[in-house]
């Protein structure tokens, strides 16, 4: 059982998928993480897994993380704005998110940080650019570490995040973790949802039975 054979199921959603994603999501790779928001806002609830348009993605109140193995297997990103410095510096302190690179575009002028392999977030260097920049830069893309420290390009703009290499791979707790805490300002209740939605300890089942996954 892998994600192409669940796609090609027909399913959308339904309780199984959700109980069938909860232990997948330790064991199934993917290169690509994209961030949209829905058509429709849901008011609170459960995140959940879901199957749009032929994409694998999951669900929350007010946004869909999709996963691929591929970009070219997901509609072309829409373009969002880029969020202060100091808002993605305290993301990734809050979280421990170590982050190696930073690109930010002032007006028309784009400036790099980095120390590959060193997280930056702390430099107070950084205080002295946002100083010296009016605290008004806006932060393209930043390259963050996994909790396994596989790197990841994090774009602000398009939303979406993947690791260097076209088929690199990468389990989907930690591309779909390291993407949301980045990406999204989760607030306290957004992150437990997710913290339990990842951290399941569960094994992926060894197979699947395809009617299971419609039944209620």
């Amino acid at each position: 059982m892998d994600a192409k054979t669940l796609l090609r199921s027909g399913i959308t959603d339904t309780p199984n998928l959700q109980r069938l994603m909860r232990s997948a999501v330790q064991a199934w790779k993917a290169h690509v993480c994209m961030v949209v928001e829905p058509e429709t806002v849901r008011a609170g609830g459960a995140w959940r897994w879901v199957i749009n348009d032929g994409h694998l993605g999951l669900r929350g109140s007010d946004f869909v993380a999709f996963l691929a193995g591929s970009r070219k297997d997901l509609h072309a990103p829409e373009k969002y704005e880029a969020p202060l410095l100091a808002e993605v510096r305290e993301r990734a302190a809050r979280f421990a998110i170590p982050l190696t690179s930073i690109r930010m575009l002032m007006t028309n002028r784009s400036i790099g940080y980095d120390a590959p392999g060193e997280d930056v977030t702390h430099d107070p260097q950084l205080d002295g650019i946002s100083a010296a920049l009016g605290q008004e830069e806006g932060v393209v893309e930043a390259q963050a570490l996994t909790p396994t420290r596989v790197p990841l390009r994090c774009n602000f703009v398009s939303r979406t995040a993947s690791p260097p290499g076209a088929r690199a791979l990468v389990p989907y707790a930690e591309l779909l973790g390291t993407t949301l805490r980045l990406i999204l300002g989760l607030d306290a209740e957004d992150a437990a949802q997710l913290e339990n939605l990842l951290d399941t300890g569960e094994p992926a089942p060894a197979y699947w039975e395809q009617a299971d996954l419609f039944d209620g």
